[in-house]
């Protein structure tokens, strides 16, 4: 219940895009019940399935479909790649996901992104429609040399990288604005935000949220950096 109530304060705000992925245990039928009612065109759904966790990944999407209640998913990625050769790699998943998007199942597909060496593996790669980086002022979270979870990321290095996919024709969309939730004092959310609202190569974002106020700040931030 309070998950829907997050949900529906957030399409009132504004909020349309949502992004969620198979191992958020149980994230697929909360957004089903939440968004329940409202008109499909109004929001999108962004899903992610974990490479080589599944024989049959087609069936798998059927069944995230199942469970978030729609007919299709606008944007579908290959969870947290982690190696330079990933295109290499992934080339069956990446396949099954083109084959979706023809059906019409999924509307663009692509990759979340985790370290400095599948980040630079991503540049060129058509096949890209969406891109899931990680970004924010000072590099918390950020991709690094091992791309190990935590290590401090080289910012500079991967804005580099993130850039030259965006000029590829990628769309961005950039998630650790908050650190990964480190961002516990307000100036480094502000300048987080501020910061990330002025790259022109990310297009969209992505913030986890615990309650409606954390919503509410963050729209404020970002309205008052684009409008700067």
């Amino acid at each position: 219940d309070e998950f829907t109530r997050m949900v529906r304060h957030g399409l009132d705000r504004g909020v349309t895009f949502f992004d969620t992925a198979d191992n958020y245990d149980g994230m697929h039928e909360m957004l089903r019940v939440a968004l329940e009612g409202v008109p499909r065109e109004d929001y999108q759904i962004q899903c992610k399935i974990s490479g080589g966790k599944y024989e049959n990944p087609e069936a798998e999407i059927d069944r995230f479909r199942k469970e978030l209640g729609v007919d299709y998913v606008d944007s579908f990625l290959i969870h947290h790649v982690r190696t330079r050769d990933w295109p290499e790699r992934q080339k069956g998943l990446m396949d099954v996901l083109e084959n979706a998007k023809q059906k019409e199942i999924i509307r663009s597909h692509g990759v979340s992104i985790h370290g400095l060496e599948p980040l630079e593996g991503a540049v060129g790669v058509p096949w890209i429609d969406v891109a899931l980086v990680r970004v924010n002022h000072n590099g918390t979270h950020m991709d690094g040399p091992t791309g190990a979870w935590a290590e401090q990321g080289v910012r500079d290095t991967a804005l580099g990288h993130i850039r030259r996919i965006h000029e590829g024709g990628a769309g961005v969309v950039g998630m650790k604005l908050i650190g990964n939730g480190n961002f516990t004092n307000p100036d480094d959310r502000e300048h987080s935000i501020r910061f990330v609202m002025g790259l022109s190569f990310v297009d969209a974002v992505v913030i986890g949220f615990k309650s409606p106020q954390e919503i509410d700040e963050a729209i404020q931030r970002i309205d008052a950096a684009l409008n700067a």
